[in-house]
This record gives structure tokens, sequence and C-alpha cells, in this order.
């Protein structure tokens, strides 16, 4: 049999098939490179899609958080808002009785005067209670 020489080799001339046997082994060592890279890179596309899945979802959250912060913010305001109108409406009504009582002061009974000091501490332990459950 002939062997036809196609090649010098490092070791001498080699032969068609055992070249062709290289070359195969070449070729799968190349096509298994291949492979790991593809999966490799399957590897790194899912774990940046899994990063981005997670900061959006940490984003939300922050998002969420922020929207009650927000009503709580809101409904902190209104609660002021209710509490300034208690206190002027105490204080003005504190006012009208004192300006009552001082210009009738003297010609009200000892009586009387203890029911208008009785009415202003009510009103003054309203005030109190309100602003408690604020």
């Amino acid at each position: 049999r002939k062997v036809v020489v196609i090649q010098k080799h490092a070791r001498g001339f080699i032969g068609r098939r055992r070249m062709d046997a290289i070359k195969a082994r070449i070729k799968k060592e190349m096509e298994m490179r291949a492979a790991a890279a593809a999966a490799e890179q399957r590897l790194k596309d899912e774990k940046r899609r899994l990063k981005e899945k997670q900061a959006q979802a940490k984003l939300e959250k922050q998002r969420e958080m922020l929207a009650e912060f927000d009503a709580f913010l809101a409904e902190r305001d209104d609660l002021r808002q209710v509490q300034t109108a208690i206190t002027k409406l105490t204080g003005d009504m504190r006012a009208r009785i004192e300006k009552h009582a001082s210009a009738t002061l003297s010609t009200i009974s000892p009586k009387q005067r203890g029911d208008l000091e009785a009415m202003m501490e009510s009103i003054q332990a309203y005030e109190r209670d309100v602003f408690k459950t604020l």
C-alpha cells in the first residue's frame, strides 16, 4: 500500500489518513470550544438579565416606599391644618368667653364664675385630647 505524503510534520512526513484524523480532532476541539463559549455567553446574559430584574424590583420597591412617604406627608399636612383650625376655633371661643367674662366679672356671682372657669377648663381639656390623638 502506498502512503500519500501531503505535509511535512515536526516528526517527519505523515500520511493523508493521519492528517485527516488530526484535522478531525482539531475541528472537534474547535466545535467544543465554540459550544463552551456560547454556553458561557448564555450564562453571562442570564446573569445580566437577573441583575436587571433585581434592579427593577428594587426600583419598584423604592417607588412604592416613596409613594407611601408622600401619602404620609400629605396626611401629616392635613392633620396640621386640622390642628391649626382647632387651635383657632378654641382660641376664638376662649377669647369670646374671656371678653364676656371680663365685662361681667364684677357683676357675676361666685357660682357663675366657677361655671365659667369650668367651661374654660373643659375647652382646654378638649384641646389637649385632640392634640394627643393627632
